[in-house]
């Protein structure tokens, strides 16, 4: 009897798991569609943020043999590049490539994202959560590209799902350190947050004694230096450990030092979220009335996620030790993220995308308890017209994606495409190319920035990196004449280049130097070519 038992309870265990697992399973794959459905028409416009074109050089860059900072640089950490490197590497060259690889971090952000909140709550709240963290992560701005906000929210939010399912032991904060190294080298502003979790390795309960809490924080800062070690040896196998120090630490620190301040950076992010202005994919402001009102989904995970917090702190005297410590856990990754913008100095409205998950958690925590009140209509209302309202943001895209198809035109498109196409047919000896905007052609030429301060266009207009990256005394003047003295055969540009208009010296220089030395040759979308000037051109 004892044996038929045994036997039967093993068999209702294992098929309770393989339920379990084919059911997890099936909610990744609803999660996949939903973020396919939901960011496949911009796998194919050729920018959506020159962020992610400098990322995507910085990439190719490594995979031709180079180290982060030392044929290119930019401003974030290296493993930032690395998953760039690894995208072009799976998926190959190409944009759809490279978006595609962003949406399977959104997926894998809003997975691990259901796995928290069905072990805090209810898998029902973990679904919610996730479908309106892809959801709204796909409708903020600047959203669709493939940014380091959402390639570093994986290993952020696994974080956040690891202690959430385990006691706070040695073994389990080690690997917690290791996960929020590792999303802090992919945006540094997140180190914030990895400060503010080993506080919560150091204090959490229990503590048995004074030797596990040592332990404990020993492992927790050990799996973070073990990652920020292997980014630093092969800088230290390549005699470059100084370039390591100050790309990676240095630079960043001195950027946000000359940026805003946190009010004044809460203020611009807050504008953003009301759509008051925001950015486009060049760095121009764009003015506007309130657009940010038909952005339903970001609108429900935003208030909805201050009603959550307001029922989990509602919730807490009632809630059992474990459920408190979880709770806090959510909390704490949520002011933490929140800090950590605040400080990055600058403020653009991209950064936001880091709140996302844990406001969306939040936000279904509210929406689910809504279900089952007086709230339930008024409630379900509101989530139906922030939906359809939300539909509006999605439709251009699909309706590009069609038209196209049926013309049967390329689904590929966007300026930086025919510029790339026009200079591979003029430029035949290859000479140098000077791109001032849409420098992902560089990336379709297979060719690169002529010098590291233009890897990313806008940087060479930035003295507090141009120390970092040519020296003490460096000038936007001189660094841009720099540039022109090696002759590039063509220069693209726009007619306004906001970046050098704080240097008076460097905008007549470069408008000079066009009306003397180049002509006008070819005009793509606001675009202008100009080539150099010699006998045959003249």
């Amino acid at each position: 009897m004892d044996i038929n038992r045994d036997n039967t309870e093993s068999g209702t265990t294992q098929m309770g798991k393989k339920y379990s697992r084919s059911s997890e399973i099936g909610i990744l794959f609803l999660l996949f569609s939903l973020g396919i459905a939901l960011r496949l028409p911009w796998f194919f416009p050729a920018v959506l943020d020159w962020d992610e074109s400098t990322f995507i050089l910085m990439g190719q860059s490594i995979l031709d043999g180079y180290l982060p900072y030392v044929q290119l640089w930019d401003l974030k950490p290296p493993l930032a590049f690395g998953f760039f490197a690894l995208a072009i590497a799976t998926f190959g060259k190409s944009i759809v490539g490279v978006r595609l690889a962003g949406t399977l971090c959104v997926v894998a952000t809003a997975f691990l994202i259901y796995l928290t909140a069905k072990k805090l709550w209810t898998r029902r709240t973990g679904v919610f959560a996730a479908m309106l963290c892809i959801a709204a992560m796909s409708q903020w701005p600047h959203g669709q590209a493939t940014l380091t906000e959402l390639v570093s929210l994986v290993p952020l939010v696994g974080a956040l799902c690891l202690l959430v399912y385990r006691e706070p032991t040695s073994n389990t904060l080690f690997h917690a350190g290791i996960l929020m190294a590792t999303s802090s080298l992919v945006r540094l502003n997140l180190g914030y947050v990895a400060v503010l979790i080993g506080f919560y390795a150091l204090l959490a309960p229990p503590v048995h004694s004074l030797k596990n809490l040592v332990l404990r924080s020993m492992s927790y800062a050990g799996g973070g230096l073990l990652v920020v070690t292997l980014t630093w040896i092969p800088y230290l196998l390549a005699g470059q450990q100084e370039m390591w120090w100050t790309s990676v630490f240095l630079a960043p620190l001195n950027y946000a030092d000359s940026q805003f301040s946190v009010f004044q950076n809460l203020i611009s992010q807050t504008k953003y979220a009301l759509g008051v202005y925001g950015i486009d994919q060049e760095g121009y402001v764009i003015w506007g009335r309130l657009k940010f009102l038909v952005r339903g989904v970001c609108l429900l995970v935003w208030l909805g996620g201050v009603a959550g917090f307001a029922v989990i702190l509602r919730q807490w005297r009632n809630a059992v030790v474990s459920t408190r410590r979880a709770s806090g856990l959510v909390m704490l990754f949520l002011v933490g993220t929140g800090f950590s913008i605040l400080k990055s100095g600058s403020a653009n409205p991209d950064y936001m995308l880091q709140l996302i998950p844990f406001s969306a958690l939040l936000a279904a925590v509210f929406f689910e308890k809504a279900m089952f009140s007086r709230l339930r209509w008024p409630v379900l209302l509101t989530v139906a017209v922030g939906v359809a309202v939300s539909v509006r943001d999605f439709v251009p895209g699909y309706q590009e994606v069609f038209s196209r198809a049926l013309e049967k035109k390329e689904l590929r498109y966007g300026a930086a495409y025919e510029i790339a196409e026009y200079l591979k047919r003029e430029n035949k000896h290859h000479r140098p190319v000077y791109m001032l905007t849409d420098h992902i052609a560089y990336w379709f030429m297979g060719s690169y920035p002529l010098t590291r301060s233009t890897t990313h266009p806008s940087n060479i207009a930035r003295l507090y990196l141009l120390e970092t990256i040519v020296g003490k005394g460096a000038t936007v003047e001189d660094e841009l004449r720099r540039v022109l003295q090696k002759e590039p055969e063509f220069i693209v540009t726009r007619d306004y280049v906001w970046y050098l208009q704080e240097s008076k010296n460097a905008k007549d220089l470069l408008e000079e130097t066009l009306a003397s030395e180049y002509i006008l040759v070819k005009e793509i979308e606001g675009r202008k070519i100009y080539r150099k000037k010699r006998p045959e051109f003249s």
